[in-house]
């Protein structure tokens, strides 16, 4: 059958109607282009830079697809295809999704884990740092550190992780020059050794006591307490103040710390700088000795002496001290009182192996 030329004609204008029309818009390429968006907001770029990357360049390949088929005459695209394409990419998408939120979650707990952890080691030290005398360059670093925490906090809550890592890296670094500073000042604390004479000397004291039945004094630096025996019972206890150093032992004049040893009252003062006071026989022998050998080994300055003068006096016991004892004037009436010229007084760091203080450090 031969067409005649309107017929033709109308074909044309029928052909070159469907090579105009455009394809409509894929919902499935609209989707995908969304879903790069929300991968942007959650943080892809950050949490899975390579799978997002590649899904970026995937998506601009089925574009170029997408372009490639619309150019065909229409009764040759296979846009079926295309949305195949998108439609792969829609579930590598969510995919994507789920993985960030599972990293951001594993990134929250850890932050979260730490976080905890680093506030419960600052409580700690805050609490060592409360009942030591040797505390402002440790309180200080803690303070500083307790507020990055908070910031931690805050940047976690928000989401804002990569912060959060920074911030809470340097409170980290913060409570370990905290504890270093405690771990060093503890050193002798957490020895066997140091712990085994202190324990021995304050037992020989109490021993003393017991056998001549007679009174004795045994002063527990670390506890910051004075304890009173007779008979070898434990008759009272006072709350007292030491030097400004009061966690070392006395090596020579000037270094405020409390010397560590075996001394005897030597002198009832009625009326000193202090309320009363008790004079120690500090330098003892043993003080003298040690002094010699540090110093023969240039550990002392030559033109340092060793010191003297310290007592047990009264005056507060709140303040710091230049090495010396210092108790309220109530407590300092009652045991002006009950001692006497030639009384024992042993002071040792610490005689409390269950000391509340000491778990803490080693918690630490």
């Amino acid at each position: 059958m031969q067409l005649t030329a309107k017929q033709i004609l109308a074909l044309l204008i029928i052909l070159i109607a469907i090579a105009c029309r455009e394809a409509p818009v894929l919902p499935e390429a609209k989707e995908a282009k969304e879903l790069e968006q929300r991968l942007w907001e959650a943080g892809a770029s950050i949490f899975i830079p390579e799978d997002y990357e590649l899904f970026r360049s995937s998506l601009r390949i089925a574009r170029i697809h997408e372009i490639q088929e619309r150019g065909r005459f229409p009764l040759w695209r296979k846009m079926e295809r295309i949305r195949e394409e998108y439609k792969e990419l829609l579930g590598r998408g969510e995919h994507l999704l789920d993985l960030i939120e599972e990293k951001k979650n594993k990134q929250r707990n850890s932050l979260i884990s730490e976080l905890e952890k680093l506030e419960g080691s600052m409580e700690r030290m805050r609490l060592i740092s409360s009942v030591i005398n040797e505390s402002h360059g440790i309180r200080e670093r803690v303070t500083r550190a307790e507020l990055l925490l908070v910031e931690t906090r805050r940047q976690v809550e928000k989401g804002n992780f990569r912060d959060a890592e920074k911030t809470i890296f340097s409170a980290r670094q913060l409570g370990s020059s905290a504890r270093q500073i405690i771990l060093d000042l503890f050193k002798r604390y957490l020895d066997e050794e140091y712990l085994n004479l202190w324990q021995k000397m304050a037992e020989e004291t109490i021993a003393e006591s017991r056998k001549r039945n007679s009174l004795v004094i045994v002063i527990d630096k670390l506890e910051m307490k004075l304890f009173v025996y007779s008979g070898g019972v434990r008759k009272a206890i006072y709350e007292v103040g030491l030097g400004r150093f009061s966690l070392a032992d006395k090596i020579h004049a000037g270094d405020e710390a409390t010397p560590e040893g075996k001394y005897r009252i030597i002198k009832k003062i009625l009326n000193s700088q202090y309320y009363k006071a008790l004079l120690l026989d500090y330098p003892n022998e043993d003080d003298r000795r040690r002094f010699a050998e540090m110093k023969k080994k240039g550990l002392i300055p030559p033109q340092v002496g060793i010191g003297g003068l310290i007592e047990i006096h009264g005056g507060g016991q709140d303040g710091l001290t230049h090495g010396c004892i210092a108790m309220e004037n109530e407590a300092m009436d009652e045991l002006f009182r009950l001692v006497e010229v030639g009384t024992p007084v042993t002071i040792v760091g610490t005689f409390n192996r269950e000391s509340p203080v000491l778990k803490l450090v080693k918690e630490l």
